[in-house]
Formats: structure tokens, C-alpha cells, sequence
């Protein structure tokens, strides 16, 4: 009895927090997210039947498909397991809501964008939560999911949705553009398809400036990568490939704009060498197909084309007798690259036109049927 008491008082006075040697970037770029720390907790907070499990879920699902880090702490799942020994009083409600919060900020500490689906009605149990993460220097966005008069509510909460009238799809948009604004993930992962196309003001303006910008005539081919990027479907892409994301996507099959994205295929506007020095001062271009005016490439990157690398990286041979090779070594020793808007849809006029949707099209077309 005495060994035990004398055990208990070495141990309450020995007790001491240590710190890590290893810094939140050397965590991140472990977890493969490039050097950027991203570890947070997102807390939704609502009364049962709010649909937050199903839309933590969902949102935690949709962040790992990204290439990033993102654990659920369920309050059901919490309650079979860390919090087993914990009733409904009053004091145990606290000790719930401090258990979770803890777990939280040790998973946001470890870089993990960590998203708690908890019933934590009362507000200094949220304001604590809070408090925790802010003190060790932790993002902390409160969401309220169909908030009511049960509910101590916060004066300020990061974000508050109804999900009687958003559905969760858009919350989980809402939630990411939160995350975006607070800087833990780019604002392109908010948005799946990325459209170059021109505004009606931005095309007339484009037109009276048309005649006095330097023009430079592309290929069929160019023609329907230009389509390929101003309906969305090669997003997170701006544009044809500058240097930096050219090589990503040769040497690694994918692009490394703030999060992971698989893109094996270059996308890139060949130039002659004479074209580059005619086109090399401007700080936009406009590109023209058949005296058409189709696009501006905005802040134009000029950069050697490496012909025999690319083919090699791309189709695992240097073999001219392959048609798509032939054509990329009889093409321009210059690649264009640069931020692209595009006058207005492109079209082929064969008939087939009315088949051809865009992504954002197709989506809105499978909602539709259900």
C-alpha cells in the first residue's frame, strides 16, 4: 500500500510535456504533401439526424481521393471505444467533448486534416475545444450543421448549414471553401471542373483588342487541346503546360499544384524557333486557327521542347515510325506555356456538336437521372 501511494506521488510530480523533434513541414512532406503542413480539425457540430456522419464521411472520402491526408472522428464510433466509460452526466459530457478535442489536435498535429462529427451542445465545451487548438498554433473551423434553440450557439461560427436546403454535395463545397480561405488546401481543389471559357464582357473586350495583338496560328491539333482545356476536362490545368508542370507530368504522371493530381499526358503548344523570338516580349498572344481569333495565352513561358525525352517518358520508344512520334518530332523545338482564355465553345460543325458535352454538362445530365 505504501510502495503503490509512494508510485503514484513519483509519478504525478515527474510528469512532463515533451516536444517532437520533427517540425510540421518534415511531418508533411513524410506524408507526401509536398512540404505544405495541413493538419487541422474541421468540427461539425449538430443534434442527431443533422447528416453530419454522412457528410464528414463523404468529405473525408473526397480529400484522401486527392492525395491528402484526412481522418473521420465519429461521435458514435468514439463513444465504443475511447469513450466507452462515459455516461450522460453532466461531467461526463465535459470529459466526452475533452477526449475528443484532444484526439483531435494530436491528429492535426500530425498533419491530418481531422474532421469531428459531434453533439456538443453546450458552448464553453466547443470554446475549449478551440482554445486547445489554438494554443499549439491548430487551424479550428467550427461548422454548425441545422442549428437550433437547444443549442448554445457561438457568436461567430466558421461556417453554419442548413441541410434541409443544401444538399451535401454543396456543403462539402462550402466546408472545402472554408478550408481554401483558411489556406490548408488550394482553392482548385473547391472546384472539380475548371471551364477557360470567356464572360460575355471579357469576349467583347478580347475583340477590340484583337487587331492589335500578335498572332500566332495553330494546328488542328492545338485546336482540340484547346477544347480539351477550356471545357474542364484536363482541370486543375490553366492552360498549355508550363515548364514546371511539363516535367511533373513527365517525369512523375502527375501535377503537384498544392495537392496531387494524375496527369501522364503532356499538354503542350509547339513553336518554331523564329516564332519565339517574334513572340517572346508579348505579355499575351492571341491564338488564331483557319484567320479565326479561338484564344489569348496570357504571361507566355517560352521553354525548349525535348522532343526525344518526351516520346521516350510518354510511349517508352523513339520510334518515328509511330505516327503520334512522327508528328511530335516534326513539330516546333519550342513550347509555348501560359494561363488560357478562350473566346467561345469550339465547334466542329459535323453534325455531332450536340453530343458532345462538357464535363459540367454530363454531371448536371446524370443528376437529372438520378
Amino acid at each position: 500500500m505504501f510502495l503503490t501511494s509512494l508510485i503514484t506521488k513519483v509519478d504525478q510530480t515527474n510528469v512532463h510535456c515533451h516536444f517532437s523533434k520533427i517540425t510540421r513541414e518534415k511531418r508533411s512532406v513524410a506524408l507526401g504533401q509536398r512540404g505544405n503542413f495541413r493538419g487541422c480539425t474541421i468540427w461539425l457540430t449538430g443534434l442527431s439526424c443533422a447528416r453530419k456522419s454522412s457528410i464528414v464521411y463523404a468529405l473525408e472520402e473526397y480529400i484522401v481521393n486527392k492525395g491528402l491526408s484526412a481522418y473521420c472522428l465519429d461521435d458514435d464510433n468514439i463513444q465504443c471505444g475511447l469513450n466507452k466509460n462515459l455516461g450522460c452526466s453532466n461531467d461526463d459530457r465535459v470529459e466526452n467533448s475533452r477526449r475528443i478535442a484532444e484526439v483531435s489536435k494530436l491528429f492535426a498535429d500530425a498533419g491530418f486534416m481531422c474532421i469531428v462529427s459531434h453533439s456538443s451542445s453546450i458552448l464553453e465545451d466547443r470554446h475549449n475545444a478551440r482554445q486547445l487548438h489554438e494554443n499549439a498554433q491548430l487551424p479550428f473551423i467550427e461548422v454548425f450543421i441545422n442549428i437550433d434553440t437547444l443549442y448554445e450557439s457561438s457568436k461567430n461560427p466558421d461556417l453554419s448549414i442548413d441541410t434541409n436546403i443544401v444538399s451535401s454535395e454543396k456543403a462539402i463545397e462550402m466546408i472545402l471553401n472554408k478550408l481554401a480561405e483558411h489556406k490548408i488546401i488550394s482553392p482548385i481543389l473547391v472546384y472539380p471542373v475548371r471551364e477557360l471559357l470567356m464572360c460575355d464582357q471579357r469576349r467583347s473586350e478580347s475583340l477590340e483588342q484583337f487587331p492589335q495583338m500578335d498572332k500566332f496560328d495553330i494546328t488542328s491539333l492545338d485546336l482540340q487541346w484547346v477544347q480539351v482545356l477550356s471545357e474542364g476536362w484536363a482541370t486543375p490545368l490553366t492552360g498549355f503546360m508550363r515548364e514546371t508542370e511539363y516535367l511533373q507530368c513527365l517525369h512523375f504522371g502527375c501535377l503537384m499544384k498544392g495537392h496531387i493530381e494524375n496527369q501522364t499526358i503532356p499538354i503542350v503548344l509547339p513553336c518554331s524557333s523564329i516564332d519565339k523570338e517574334r513572340l517572346k516580349s508579348n505579355s499575351m498572344i492571341a491564338l488564331c486557327y483557319n484567320e479565326k481569333f479561338i484564344a489569348i495565352i496570357k504571361s507566355p513561358e517560352f521553354f525548349e521542347h525535348r522532343k526525344e525525352e518526351r516520346c521516350a517518358r510518354t510511349f517508352g520508344t523513339t520510334d518515328i515510325h509511330h505516327p503520334y512520334i512522327k508528328m511530335i518530332m516534326e513539330s516546333g523545338d519550342w513550347l509555348i506555356g501560359g494561363d488560357l482564355e478562350v473566346v467561345e465553345r469550339i465547334r466542329w460543325n459535323d453534325g455531332l456538336d450536340q453530343y458532345r458535352l462538357t464535363p459540367i454538362e454530363l454531371r448536371q445530365h446524370f443528376r437529372d437521372l438520378q
